[in-house]
């Protein structure tokens, strides 16, 4: 009895605690994914457009 009444104090908590962890480190990753899509975005619209070469084939 005493060890499952242990086992559960110590079990429960931590269950929280992690949850919690959890919750925050994909908050952290969802933002820096954020970030890193509008970068890409902010780079590609600043590149210049790209001239398309036409080819002529010889006769």
């Amino acid at each position: 009895m005493n060890t499952t009444a242990f086992g559960l104090m110590a079990a429960i908590p931590l269950l929280l605690m992690f949850t919690f962890l959890q919750t925050k480190t994909t908050e952290i990753v969802d933002s820096i994914e954020m970030a890193s899509v509008k970068f890409v975005n902010l780079i590609r619209a600043a590149r210049p457009k790209e001239v398309k070469k036409t080819v002529v084939k010889p006769r």
